[in-house]
Protein backbone atom coordinates (compact mmCIF):
# COMPACT_ATOMS: atom_id res chain seq x y z
CA UNK A 1 0.00 0.00 0.00
CA UNK A 2 2.38 2.56 0.75
CA UNK A 3 4.26 1.47 -2.34
CA UNK A 4 1.56 2.41 -4.28
CA UNK A 5 1.00 5.37 -2.65
CA UNK A 6 4.43 6.43 -3.31
CA UNK A 7 4.39 5.64 -6.87
CA UNK A 8 1.43 8.34 -7.19
CA UNK A 9 2.42 11.83 -9.31
CA UNK A 10 0.70 14.94 -8.10
CA UNK A 11 0.71 16.33 -11.63
CA UNK A 12 -1.52 13.19 -13.12
CA UNK A 13 -3.46 12.40 -9.80
CA UNK A 14 -7.55 12.41 -10.60
CA UNK A 15 -6.55 13.68 -14.22
CA UNK A 16 -8.80 12.08 -16.99
CA UNK A 17 -7.14 11.09 -19.66
CA UNK A 18 -8.73 10.22 -22.84
CA UNK A 19 -6.74 7.20 -24.82
CA UNK A 20 -7.49 7.12 -28.64
CA UNK A 21 -6.12 3.83 -29.72
CA UNK A 22 -7.03 0.55 -31.56
CA UNK A 23 -4.51 -1.44 -30.55
CA UNK A 24 -5.20 -3.03 -27.24
CA UNK A 25 -1.50 -3.19 -26.93
CA UNK A 26 -1.00 0.54 -26.59
CA UNK A 27 -3.82 0.90 -24.62
CA UNK A 28 -2.24 -1.78 -22.25
CA UNK A 29 1.32 -0.33 -22.02
CA UNK A 30 -0.61 3.34 -21.44
CA UNK A 31 -2.94 2.76 -18.58
CA UNK A 32 -0.24 0.46 -17.26
CA UNK A 33 1.98 3.64 -16.79
CA UNK A 34 -0.66 6.38 -16.52
CA UNK A 35 -3.43 4.67 -13.75
CA UNK A 36 -0.57 3.74 -10.78
CA UNK A 37 0.33 7.22 -11.32
CA UNK A 38 -3.00 8.48 -10.11
CA UNK A 39 -4.55 9.03 -13.82
CA UNK A 40 -8.13 8.16 -14.53
CA UNK A 41 -8.45 6.27 -17.91
CA UNK A 42 -11.15 7.01 -20.58
CA UNK A 43 -10.66 4.76 -24.09
CA UNK A 44 -11.77 5.46 -27.05
CA UNK A 45 -11.20 3.14 -30.22
CA UNK A 46 -11.50 5.40 -33.28
CA UNK A 47 -11.79 9.15 -33.77
CA UNK A 48 -15.81 8.99 -33.82
CA UNK A 49 -15.83 7.50 -29.91
CA UNK A 50 -13.28 9.68 -28.97
CA UNK A 51 -15.31 13.07 -30.23
CA UNK A 52 -18.62 11.19 -28.74
CA UNK A 53 -16.59 10.95 -25.40
CA UNK A 54 -15.77 14.76 -25.31
CA UNK A 55 -19.07 15.85 -26.22
CA UNK A 56 -20.48 13.75 -23.26
CA UNK A 57 -17.56 15.34 -21.17
CA UNK A 58 -18.28 18.37 -22.08
CA UNK A 59 -22.54 18.14 -20.46
CA UNK A 60 -21.06 16.61 -17.15
CA UNK A 61 -18.04 18.81 -15.86
CA UNK A 62 -17.29 16.28 -13.44
CA UNK A 63 -16.18 13.63 -16.21
CA UNK A 64 -14.28 16.59 -17.88
CA UNK A 65 -11.19 15.32 -20.25
CA UNK A 66 -7.91 16.78 -19.26
CA UNK A 67 -5.63 15.54 -21.96
CA UNK A 68 -6.14 13.41 -24.94
CA UNK A 69 -3.36 10.93 -26.25
CA UNK A 70 -4.00 10.09 -30.12
CA UNK A 71 -2.13 8.17 -32.43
Amino acid sequence: MIRSARSRDAVLEGRRILIVEDDVRNVYSLTSVLEPRGAVIQIARNGQEAIEALAQSSEDPSKAVDLVLMD
